[in-house]
């Protein structure tokens, strides 16, 4: 089977189970050339390396809410 890209590929008539199982026998970073267009190819892989970095997440202690009602009677307490 050609190593054909799968936009010339796809113009070239290939069943979506042949363009499957061309696409599942690439290599991991190798580079191809294509016969019909003639640029280069390369499948990075899905996941893994190819992935981006995940930041990990940072955990943030919450304050206590107040009560406002607390707050206003200990205030007119003193004021009493």
């Amino acid at each position: 089977m050609e190593l054909l890209c799968g936009v010339c590929s796809q113009t070239k008539g290939l069943s979506l189970e042949e363009r499957m199982k061309l696409a599942k026998s690439r290599e991991t970073n190798v580079v191809y050339v294509c016969p019909d267009c003639g640029e280069e190819h390369s499948y990075r892989g899905i996941g893994g390396s190819g992935a981006a970095p995940v930041e990990p997440t940072i955990e943030v202690e919450e304050e206590p809410i107040k009560n406002k009602d607390k707050d206003q009677n200990s205030d007119q307490l003193t004021l009493f």
